[in-house]
């Protein structure tokens, strides 16, 4: 009996440390990704003006900064102001959807599915408050510590990238260290061109979600389009986390606007994903469908919110590396890779 607990408690040790070690390697992914963002506009600015890389490296930070700190005292306000507004309204919406349904043909028997078995939350004691706030501030003490951790150790890996690259291209034998490097710039490029992909697509994504919800009528327009500007980190199944609170306070109007909500969002996506995100991701590796939805929620299951989001560039890396040193150089065979586009 002590050998089998023995032999179980090394099992939960062994599965704790890959765990762990999982989590430490998603955030190292996304250090790797802030360096390659961070890496672009340093490379441009080195190129134009012939400063020191490193002295780029600091313009382009302050510049970026800049950007961000411009755009917070910009839009920064009337976003917050509109994101109090919807989370104030929202109850309010939603009791005007159950009633537009309800005069649907079978609406109320579909809200009655919908509520089934679901029942307010009892009031908690003082004891469940203090829990609740202990938790809540441990959750953002960790979610900050990621946070310094990604933007530090991204920051150290874009102040000299080829220090590191060759690192790791020196634990390959010498005669494979050619092709070893070629492969980690290979991706590195891919990597490149799928963050700007992302930043074009979230931009272009929110700017037209909000011109449009705003032509349609649709109150809160500035920060619908905001949240649908974001859901497109999460490839392909994030439309709908934009789509549905546009939707909701559409139907709230009435099911004539609910339907100009859902024609404005299809002509966006068709916009984005077919002339879009071609003209900008050519230079990115070219995933099936199939497979980016697989890596979305196998990222999720993995490592949590933020596997959802760094699941697709994490396989698109891998497929760079496999057709470059297994299907290329290992079965000789030709492969499309992004630089050759």
């Amino acid at each position: 009996m002590a050998t089998v607990l023995a032999i179980a408690a090394l099992f939960v040790a062994g599965g704790l440390v890959v765990w762990h070690a999982g989590q430490i390697f998603l955030l190292a992914f996304v250090s790797v990704l802030v360096a390659i963002f961070l890496n672009a506009p340093a490379r441009f600015i080195h190129a134009r003006t012939g400063l020191p890389y490193a002295l780029s490296l600091g313009l382009g930070v302050l510049l970026l900064l800049g950007l961000f700190v411009a755009g917070g005292f910009i839009a920064g306000p009337s976003v917050s102001t509109q994101a109090n507004q919807l989370i104030e309204e929202f109850p309010s919406s939603l009791q005007q959807v159950e009633q537009t349904v309800s005069g649907w043909p079978g609406g109320q028997w579909l809200l009655d599915r919908l509520s089934g078995g679901v029942e307010a939350p009892e009031g908690g004691d003082g004891l469940g408050l203090v829990s609740r706030a202990t938790g809540a501030a441990a959750g953002i003490f960790d979610a900050v510590s990621k946070l310094v951790f990604v933007f530090a150790l991204g920051l150290f890996l874009a102040i000299a990238p080829a220090m590191y690259r060759d690192g790791v291209v020196s634990l390959f034998p010498p005669a494979r260290r050619p092709r070893a490097r070629e492969a980690l710039t290979e991706t590195g490029g891919a990597l490149q061109a799928w963050i700007l992909g992302q930043l074009v697509s979230v931009a272009a994504v929110g700017v037209l979600t909000g011109i449009g919800l705003g032509i349609i009528g649709v109150p809160l327009a500035l920060v619908l389009g905001v949240i649908a500007g974001l859901s497109q980190l999460v490839p392909i199944v994030g439309v709908f986390f934009g789509f549905i609170p546009a939707a909701l306070l559409g139907l709230s109007m009435g099911t004539t606007t609910l339907l100009w909500v859902i024609v404005l969002f299809i002509v966006v996506q068709q916009l984005d994903g077919n002339v879009i995100a071609p003209l900008i991701q050519r230079r990115a590796i070219d995933m099936p469908p199939a497979l980016t939805i697989a890596a979305v929620f196998v990222g999720g299951a993995l490592f949590g919110p933020l596997g959802f989001l760094v699941g697709t560039p994490m396989v698109a890396a891998i497929m760079v590396l496999v057709k470059m040193l297994y299907i290329r150089d290992a079965l000789d065979e030709d492969v499309d890779l992004p630089s050759n586009r």
